[in-house]
C-alpha cells in the first residue's frame, strides 16, 4: 500500500504478506510506468539470497519450536487429565506442613515460616505477595498459567455465561488485586488461593481483599463462588460484596456500602455490624457463591450448589461493586473460581431466566396507539430509499396516496444504477449518468473519483485474472505481424505531460483475433466503438472540463462480470534490440530520453516485456491520479486509490483475498452512489427506518455507557438479524421487573421538540458569567436575589466531575459532588436549579456526555467552555484551544445534544478574521445547541483591550438560536448600560462577568447598593451554604477593590485566617454562629451506634496537625471535653492507647460514662490520637457545639 502520493511504501498490514524481492522489481517498475519515476533500483543477487538463507532459517526454528511445544502440551494434557476441575482437592494437598506448598494452577510464592507460636505455616506457605503482579517473574508466571492449564477455554466459558458483554470494554473480576488487600492477607501465585497471616484474635485482626475489577453493572446477574479449603481454628469467613471505598481491615458487611454472608454464624451482614440469621454455617470443603441480580437489586449466596434465597434486595447500585472475602482466623485456605472453572451453581439458568424476562418486558411494551402510522411511514421511507416502485405504491395506498411519475421514475432509474454498480459494471454505470444525470457529475467530484477508482479495481481484477489463466494454460498471443514490442508501450512517461508532442505513435494489437489501436494518449484522438475513456478523460482535465468533476467514460474495456474476461499476452524476444529514439520534450534538464541499444532507463526490453499487457490500465491509473489532483479529494478516497495502485502487478492469486475485490467493496460503492443520486434528486440520503435503529443503537450504547442493569440482554442487531422466540411473551414463571408506564412511550416522529435545543431558556436573559474560584453557591445565589436570569458555574474540568461523588448534604439541603474532602460542586436544589447553568471543560465528546448524564438532573442546562484562554484550560486542550479544532467540537456538541434532557449551549471567543467567526458560529448551530455565548475579544486580547461589539452583532444577525453576548463589563455601569450592551450587539441576552464580581448589585434595576451591603449579603450566603475560606476571601477583595488597603475592615480581611474572622470584620458573626448551630443541631440526630463485638462507638474522622495550630487560642477536644465532664459532675475521660506494629500510627479510646468513643483513622502520634478520640466523644455525647472556632469542620 502507499500512503501518499509520493508512493512511499508503507508496512504491510496483518494477514497481508511482506513483498519478495521479485515484488519490489515488479512494484519498481509499475511504478516507474504510472507516474513517470525516474530510477529504481533493483536488489543484487547477494541480498537475494541473504534474505532467502535467514528465510529458511527462521521458518526451520518455528517449524522446531511449534513441534516442541505441542509435545510438551500433550504431555501435560496426560497429567492434567487425571483430575478433576469439578473436585475439590483432597485436603492432604494443603497440609500445613513446610513453606512453599504447590497447589491449584500455579506455584506458591513461599514466605519464611514461623515456629514459635505465631500464624500457622498454612497461612506462611503463601507469600505477602507484597511485589506488584507485574513483578519479573509473577507476571510470566501468572500469563503462562492464569486461572486454568487452558486459559482459551477459561475464556470461552465466560463468553458462553456472558454472551452479549464487550469484555474489552467492561472486564470482568477474575483474580484478587494485590494492591486492594490487607497486609495481613497472603495470596499465591495465580492470585486466586488467599491464606491469613494475624491473630485472629480481635475485630483489628479482621483482612479483607477486593477483586482486580468491579462487577460490570450492565450484566443482569453476576456470580463467583469460594472453597472453603481449610476453615481454620474459628471459621471467622467472610464472602460478599463491597464498594472501593469500603476499608480492608473489616470483614465484608460491617462497613457501609459493603454485604457479607459469614460463615462462623450463618448471619448475614448488611452495611452493620449486627447481622441478621440468613443461611446455614459453612465450614472445611463447602462451596459458597455469591450473586447480585443488578435488575432486582437483589444479593444472593448458595452453598453446595443450593440457592439459600435473597439476602437483600434495594442495594445501591450506583456506584462499582467488587467480590470481596474477609478472614479472621488462624489457618485458613480458600480458593477462588472467577468463572475460570464450572461453578457448582448452575447459575446460567438464572442468567437465560432473566433474560427471557427482560426481553419479555421489551415485547410486551404497548406503543403509542400511532404505532402502525409510524411504522408504515419507516417502511415506506426505506422502499423510496432502496428504489423499490412497487412495494412502494403498495404501502402508499394504505395512507391514500399516490406516487409521482416523476418519483417513479427516478426510483427505477436509482435502483438499475444500484445493481450495475452491484455487478461491477463500472463502465455503464458512468455512461447511464451522463445519459441521465450529467450534472451530478458535473457538481460532484468526489463521485468522479470514487466512480474511476473503482472502474480502475475492476479493470485491474479483470487483467490480473485473465493473466493468470493464460498462465495456466500456457499460451500467449504475439504481437501482431510478429513484431518486437512498441517502444511507444515501455518508455517512460511523466506523471503529467504539459505539452503535445510532435509524433504521434500508433501500434497495432490484436485481443482475441481483432486487431485494435493503442494511440500515444498524450493527444486528443477518437475511439473505438467501446471508447478510450483514459485519453479522453485526460484531456478533458488538460483542457479544463473535467474541473465540475466530470466522470470518465467507460474504459478501454467494458469490466461486466458478466462477460468473458479479456485474454491477452505480449511475446517478445528478449535477444531483440532494436534501435528506437524517442524524444520527451518535457525532460527538465533539456536531454531527451528514450531507448536506446534496447536499453530504456537501465531497464531491457526483456524486463519490460511482462508489463506490456498493464499498459491501458497504467495508463488509465494516471487518468485517474490526475483527476484526484484536482479538487481537495477524501483522504479515504485517496487511500482506497494509492491501495488499488499498490496492487498493480501482483499475480491474482497474491491479491484475490484483498478487501477492493470482496463483494463487500462493490456494495459499499452502490450504497455511496444511491446516497449521491438521493442527494442530488433532494431525496432523504438516509430512510426513516435506518434513524430509528440507529437511535435504538445509541440508546442501547447509552445504556451500556450508564451501566443500566441487564443493557447486556438487549442487543439491537440480534433483534433485527434473529429475530426473537415469541414464547418467552407466554412465560409468566420469570422473575418479574418492573417497568415505568407512567407516560406514553415517544418515537422520534412524536417529540415537537427537542430539549437539548430549548432556545427559550435563554432567549432575552441577564445572565451572571462563569467565573473560575467565583462562580460558585454563594455569588450564584446573590445574582439571583439582585435580578438575574441565569447563573453560570464556575468552569469545572468534566474529570473532576466524573470522578467526584454525589451526595446529598441533608445538612445544608443541598446537592454536592464530592472528591474526597474538596466540595467540586455545590447546589441547591430549590432555589438555584431551574436557573443554573453548569459549564464544564472537555476536549473529549465521551467524558462531556458521562458529565451530562451525571449532572442533568441537578441543573437546568449545560454549557462548553470553548472561549477561556486561561493556560489551566489551553494546556488541557479545552477552553480557547477549541477554537481551531472545528471537527472536535462538532463531535462535542453533536454527542451531548443527542442525549440531552437540558439545553446544551457553549461559549467562544470571536476568531482572527469576521468570515471565520461567521462560519465558525454557523457550525455550531448546525449541531443543535440552544445558544451560543460570543466574548468580543480575540484569544490574545485581554481586558483593556476594546469589546468587538460589531462582530458579535454580525453573528447574532445570521445565527436564528439566541447569540448571548459578553465582554462589556468595562462599559457596565448599572443595570442601564446593560441594556445598552444589549443593543449595541444585537444579542438575544447578555452576560455579565467582571462586573458582576466587583459590584453583584449590578443586576438590580432599582440601583446598586453599597460596598457593604454586597459583602454583607454576599457573606449571609456564605454562612448559609459552609463556603470554604478561599473562595470566600477571594470575593469579598474583588469587591472591596482598592478599599482593602484603606478600610479597616478591609485589612481585617487581608489578615484573616477562617471565615469566622471574615464574618467578624464585618459584623456577620452571628449570622455565622447561627448557621453553624444549625448544623451541628442537624448531625446530633444521627447517633452511634456500639459494635457488637468491642461495645466501641466509631466515628471514622480525623483532622490534620495544622488544625491544632490554626485554633490554638481555642479549647482543643480534650480541653472542651474535660471541662463538660467538670461541669456535668462526671469523672473524667480515660485513655486507651494502641500502637499499630504494622504502620506505626496510634489509635485511642476515651472511656467515660460506661461509654466507649473511637476512630479507626489512625493517627500519627499518641496526642493526636486521644484528641480525635475526644472529638469522637462529643460527637456522641452529642457536645460538639461546645468547640470553638473551626473544629467542627
Amino acid at each position: 500500500m502507499y500512503d501518499d502520493l509520493s508512493w512511499r511504501p508503507l508496512e504491510s498490514t496483518p494477514g497481508e504478506r511482506s513483498p519478495s524481492p521479485e515484488d519490489s522489481k515488479t512494484g519498481s517498475i509499475l511504478s516507474c510506468l504510472l507516474l513517470g519515476s525516474d530510477s529504481v533500483e533493483f536488489p543484487t543477487w547477494k541480498a537475494l539470497f541473504a534474505a532467502t538463507f535467514c528465510g529458511a532459517f527462521v521458518l526451520i526454528g518455528f517449524v522446531w519450536t511449534r513441534r516442541r511445544a505441542k509435545a510438551l502440551e500433550e504431555e501435560r494434557k496426560g497429567e492434567d487429565s487425571e483430575m478433576d476441575d469439578d473436585v475439590p482437592m483432597d485436603e492432604d494437598e494443603f497440609s500445613p506442613v513446610g513453606s512453599g506448598v504447590a497447589f491449584g494452577s500455579g506455584e506458591m510464592i513461599s514466605s519464611t515460616s514461623t515456629t514459635d507460636g505465631g500464624p500457622s505455616s498454612l497461612a506462611n506457605s503463601m507469600d505477602d505477595s507484597s511485589e506488584e503482579p507485574e513483578a519479573p517473574g509473577a507476571a510470566n508466571n501468572f500469563s503462562s498459567m492464569t486461572f486454568e492449564p487452558d486459559e482459551t477455554l477459561a475464556q470461552e466459558r465466560l463468553e458462553r455465561l456472558y454472551p452479549q458483554l464487550d469484555i474489552s470494554k467492561h472486564p470482568l473480576p477474575r483474580r484478587w488485586s494485590n494492591h486492594d488487600r490487607f497486609q495481613l492477607l497472603t495470596l499465591s501465585a495465580d492470585f486466586l488461593r488467599v491464606g491469613y497471616n494475624g491473630e485472629g484474635k480481635t475485630h483489628k485482626d479482621a483482612a479483607a481483599l477486593r477483586a482486580d475489577n468491579p462487577i460490570p453493572r450492565i450484566l443482569g446477574i453476576y456470580y463467583f463462588e469460594i472453597h472453603v479449603v481449610h476453615q481454620g481454628i474459628n471459621g471467622y469467613v467472610g464472602i460478599g460484596l463491597c464498594e472501593k471505598t469500603v476499608s480492608l481491615n473489616r470483614l465484608p458487611g460491617w462497613d457501609k456500602c459493603s454485604y457479607g454472608y459469614h460463615g462462623d454464624d450463618g448471619n448475614f451482614f448488611s452495611s452493620s455490624g449486627n447481622g441478621i440469621k440468613y443461611g446455614p454455617i459453612f465450614t472445611t470443603n463447602d462451596i459458597i457463591g455469591c450473586g447480585i441480580n443488578f435488575m432486582n437489586k437483589e444479593i444472593f449466596f448458595t452453598k453446595n450448589g443450593e440457592y439459600l434465597g435473597k439476602a437483600v434486595d434495594n442495594v445501591n447500585t450506583e456506584n462499582d461493586l467488587y467480590p470481596t472475602i474477609g478472614l479472621q482466623t488462624r489457618d485458613v485456605l480458600i480458593d477462588t473460581n472467577f468463572g475460570q472453572k464450572p461453578f457448582r451453581y448452575n447459575i446460567a439458568a438464572d442468567i437465560e431466566q432473566l433474560q427471557r424476562a427482560t426481553l419479555r418486558q421489551v415485547m410486551n411494551t404497548r406503543l403509542s396507539w400511532k404505532k402502525n402510522e409510524w411504522m408504515n411511514r419507516a417502511c415506506a421511507s426505506w422502499f423510496l430509499h432502496r428504489g423499490y416502485t412497487r412495494a412502494y405504491e403498495a404501502i402508499a395506498k394504505i395512507h391514500g396516496t399516490e406516487l409521482d411519475p416523476a418519483d417513479a421514475e427516478l426510483m427505477e432509474k436509482q435502483r438499475a444504477l444500484r445493481k450495475m454498480m452491484a455487478n461491477g459494471q463500472v463502465s455503464k454505470t458512468i455512461s447511464a449518468l451522463e445519459k441521465d444525470m450529467p450534472e451530478m457529475l458535473a457538481t460532484n467530484k468526489e463521485l468522479s473519483l470514487m466512480l474511476t477508482t473503482q472502474q480502475f479495481i475492476e479493470m485491474l481484477k479483470k487483467r490480473s485474472r485473465s493473466r493468470s489463466r493464460s498462465k495456466q494454460r500456457g499460451s500467449s498471443v504475439s504481437i501482431a505481424n510478429g513484431s518486437s514490442a512498441p517502444a511507444s508501450s515501455s518508455r517512460k512517461r511523466p506523471a503529467s505531460d504539459s505539452a503535445p508532442h510532435p509524433s504521434r505513435n500508433t501500434v497495432k494489437r490484436r485481443t482475441n483475433g481483432v486487431e485494435r489501436t493503442w494511440e500515444d494518449p498524450d493527444k486528443p484522438c477518437s475511439s473505438s466503438a467501446n471508447g478510450n475513456a483514459a485519453s479522453r478523460l485526460k484531456e478533458d482535465i488538460k483542457n479544463g472540463q473535467t474541473t465540475n468533476g466530470k466522470a470518465a467514460t467507460p474504459a478501454p474495456e467494458d469490466v461486466e462480470e458478466e462477460q468473458k474476461p479479456m485474454e491477452r499476452e505480449v511475446s517478445v524476444d528478449a535477444m531483440t534490440t532494436t534501435v528506437v529514439a524517442e524524444e520527451d520534450y518535457d525532460s527538465e534538464d533539456g536531454i531527451t530520453d528514450g531507448v536506446v541499444d534496447g536499453v530504456l532507463n537501465g531497464y531491457s526490453q526483456s524486463d519490460m516485456a511482462p508489463f506490456e499487457k498493464f499498459a491501458e490500465i497504467i495508463e488509465f491509473g494516471r487518468t485517474v491520479h490526475e483527476l484526484s489532483q484536482t479538487f481537495q479529494a477524501p483522504q479515504v478516497q485517496l487511500d482506497m486509490m494509492n491501495k488499488a495502485f499498490s496492487l498493480v502487478g501482483r499475480s491474482w492469486s497474491e491479491m484475490k483475498h484483498d478487501d477492493l475485490f470482496d463483494p463487500k467493496q462493490r456494495q459499499d460503492m452502490s450504497e455511496m452512489l444511491n446516497i449521491a443520486i438521493l442527494g442530488h434528486s433532494g431525496k432523504r440520503t438516509t430512510s426513516l427506518l435506518t434513524e430509528h435503529l440507529l437511535k435504538a443503537k445509541m440508546l442501547e450504547r447509552t445504556a451500556q455507557r450508564n451501566n443500566v442493569g441487564g443493557a447486556a440482554f438487549t442487543n439491537v442487531e440480534d433483534f433485527m438479524m434473529n429475530g426473537f422466540d415469541r414464547t418467552i411473551l407466554r412465560d409468566e414463571d420469570d422473575k418479574k421487573l418492573i417497568l415505568d408506564q407512567s407516560e406514553p412511550i415517544k418515537f422520534a416522529d412524536d417529540m415537537t421538540s427537542r430539549p437539548a435545543g430549548d432556545s427559550s431558556f435563554y432567549a432575552g436573559k441577564t445572565i451572571l458569567a462563569p467565573m473560575v474560584r467565583a462562580g460558585r453557591t454563594p455569588l450564584c445565589m446573590l445574582a439571583l436575589k439582585n435580578g438575574a436570569d441565569l447563573v453560570y458555574t464556575e468552569e469545572i474540568v468534566d474529570q473532576r466531575l466524573i470522578a467526584s461523588k454525589r451526595i446529598e448534604n441533608e445538612v445544608l439541603g443541598t446537592v454536592d459532588y464530592v472528591i474526597e474532602n474538596d466540595i467540586v460542586l455545590r447546589i441547591d436544589p430549590v432555589k438555584e436549579k431551574p436557573r443554573l447553568v453548569l459549564q464544564i471543560g472537555t476536549n473529549d465528546p465521551d467524558r462531556a456526555v458521562e458529565v451530562l448524564k451525571k449532572t442533568q438532573g441537578d441543573i437546568a442546562a449545560i454549557d462548553v467552555n470553548m472561549g477561556c484562554p486561561k493556560p489551566f484550560s489551553i494546556s488541557g486542550g479545552m477552553g480557547a484551544a477549541l477554537l481551531s479544532q472545528p471537527e472536535k467540537v462538532k463531535q462535542i456538541l453533536t454527542s451531548l445534544v443527542a442525549v440531552a434532557e437540558i439545553p446544551v449551549s457553549c461559549k467562544i471567543r470571536v476568531l482572527d478574521g469576521r468570515e471565520e467567526t461567521l462560519e465558525f458560529a454557523k457550525m455550531i448551530e448546525a449541531c443543535g445547541v440552544a445558544a451560543l455565548g460570543v466574548h468580543g475579544r480575540r484569544r490574545v486580547e485581554r481586558p483593556g483591550d476594546a469589546n468587538r461589539n460589531e462582530e458579535i452583532r454580525e453573528i447574532a444577525e445570521v445565527l436564528k438560536i439566541p447569540v448571548v453576548a459578553n465582554g462589556g463589563s468595562s462599559q457596565l455601569k448599572c443595570f442601564a448600560d446593560i441594556e445598552k450592551f444589549r443593543k449595541e450587539t444585537g444579542a438575544s441576552s447578555v452576560m455579565v462577568a467582571r462586573k458582576a464580581l466587583s459590584n453583584p448589585s449590578i443586576f438590580r434595576e432599582d440601583g446598586m447598593k453599597t460596598m457593604q451591603g454586597e459583602i454583607e449579603d454576599f457573606l449571609d450566603f456564605v454562612c448559609e451554604y459552609d463556603e470554604n475560606f478561599t473562595a470566600t476571601k477571594y470575593v469579598v477583595q474583588r469587591i472591596l477593590g482598592g478599599e482593602q488597603e484603606f478600610d479597616p475592615r478591609g485589612r481585617q480581611t487581608v489578615l484573616a485566617a477562617t471565615v469566622h474572622e471574615i464574618c467578624k470584620a464585618w459584623n456577620r458573626e452571628e449570622k455565622f454562629v447561627e448557621c453553624k448551630k444549625a448544623r451541628l443541631r442537624h448531625s446530633h440526630k444521627r447517633h452511634l451506634k456500639p459494635d457488637p463485638e468491642t461495645g466501641i462507638c466509631f466515628f471514622d474522622i480525623s483532622f490534620p496537625p495544622k488544625r491544632l495550630r490554626m485554633n490554638a487560642g481555642a479549647g482543643s477536644p480534650k480541653c472542651v471535653l474535660n471541662k463538660y465532664c467538670d461541669e456535668a459532675e462526671i469523672e473524667r475521660p480515660k485513655y486507651h492507647l494502641i500502637h499499630r506494629k504494622s504502620d506505626g500510627r496510634y489509635e485511642a479510646v476515651a472511656e467515660l460514662c460506661g461509654k466507649k468513643f473511637s476512630s479507626r483513622i489512625p493517627q500519627p502520634n499518641k496526642k493526636m490520637a486521644e484528641q480525635v478520640a475526644a472529638l469522637v466523644a462529643l460527637v456522641g455525647l452529642e457536645q460538639r457545639e461546645r468547640l470553638a472556632g473551626e473544629w467542627e469542620d
